[in-house]
């Protein structure tokens, strides 16, 4: 197959996923947020014929109808706007959270292959580095948004964003490099085999989850700062700044700062899911390239094992993060630029230095990365 019939089918692929699991993380964004603080609006607006399961099928109703509110609502664009800046910074911000997805493995086969192969729409042997550069969009997207709005709600909100994703990008660059370390490799992919291998000879500690935990913790944090979601949303404080800086968007411009920053949550569940949880393996467990029952044959099972393991340990971390969002308080500013260089910055260091001790003792002792 031609390689712009792959292109283009990927990245088909990929819309489409990002459009269907945005609408379904909203929806359970909103179930979580209705269970934990007892709003009725998320329980209530669906149907509720289904018994002990309308807790679950009740607030269907709503997501659809947002979706189609933005699609049908008028695009307005304000008087005396920069309007380049203002029309390129929703495609900024979504590129970005499209782009992201390139280097991503969700699975590997070695159905009819003499061995395993990385399923993502790229293996880049640069991947980690790729993904830390293509962040930079959000920041680039969301500056844009502020200064071109004519807007002085929107300037404070896209300054405060620039100077907390500058900030917290740092520790997160950092709490990556341990892994990194570790594996002696960028590829995402040879990451999480080098996890399957495990450390010391151990597949136990095959997750970079152990001998980088304070990396783990670091990169969690720095993931929600990232994605401007609380307690770290002071970009969009509503008490402060109204929204902040895409106060001035309608219709389906704010529906792609919306949909990016969904987008973009998942998107760290899924590389903390591939650098520190293992990605799409488990200890002791190798699923086999196809599966014979007999009667049946199912070819290719070791990939879909493996995506369905991947996705359930990122969407635990999704359900994760959505408990921190609807249980914690926004966090001051001073607080937040404390919190994040003269805490977040000297562990993610400390971290650093113990997965160079570690991956000298492999190197020494053990013949090399595990991988």
């Amino acid at each position: 197959m031609p390689v712009w019939v792959t292109m283009l089918v990927s990245l088909g692929l990929v819309l489409v996923f990002i459009a269907l699991n945005a609408m379904f993380m909203i929806w359970l964004e909103r179930k979580i947020c209705g269970r934990i603080q007892r709003r009725m609006g998320p329980m209530l607006t669906g149907p509720k014929a289904w018994g002990r399961f309308s807790m679950w099928t009740g607030g269907w109703f709503q997501t659809p109808c947002d979706s189609g509110k933005l699609l049908f609502k008028e695009d307005i664009v304000p008087a005396q706007v920069d309007r380049f800046g203002f029309m390129l910074a929703p495609v900024l911000v979504f590129m970005g959270a499209l782009a992201v997805y390139v280097p991503l493995p969700i699975s590997s086969t070695s159905y009819a292959q003499p061995g395993p192969t990385v399923v993502s729409v790229a293996d880049l042997d640069i991947g980690l580095l790729y993904i830390v550069a293509i962040t930079t969009f959000t920041v680039l997207a969301i500056l844009t948004a502020g200064w071109s709005s004519n807007n002085k709600y929107s300037l404070l909100g896209g300054m405060r964003a620039g100077v907390q994703l500058l900030s917290y990008e740092l520790p997160m660059l950092f709490a990556l490099m341990g892994p990194m370390v570790l594996a002696g490799s960028l590829s995402l992919g040879d990451l999480v085999q080098v996890q399957q291998a495990g450390l010391f000879g151990i597949p136990l500690l095959g997750w970079f989850l152990v001998p980088s935990f304070l990396g783990a913790v670091v990169y969690l944090i720095c993931a929600v700062a990232e994605t401007n979601r609380p307690p770290f949303d002071m970009p969009e404080a509503e008490q402060e700044l109204v929204s902040g800086f895409n106060i001035e968007y309608t219709a389906m411009r704010f529906a792609m700062f919306y949909l990016a920053e969904f987008s973009n949550t998942f998107v760290v569940c899924m590389i903390f899911t591939a650098v520190f949880l293992g990605g799409w393996t488990l200890p002791g467990f190798t699923p086999p390239s196809s599966l014979n029952l007999g009667f049946f044959s199912l070819p290719y099972f070791d990939l879909l094992a493996g995506m369905a393991i991947f996705f359930a340990k990122a969407y635990a971390m999704v359900l994760l993060l959505m408990w921190i969002r609807w249980t914690f308080p926004r966090l001051r500013p001073d607080h937040l630029m404390t919190f994040g260089w003269k805490f977040l910055l000297p562990l993610s260091f400390v971290n650093l230095l113990v997965c160079i001790v570690l991956a000298a003792i492999q190197q020494i002792y053990f013949g090399g990365n595990p991988g």
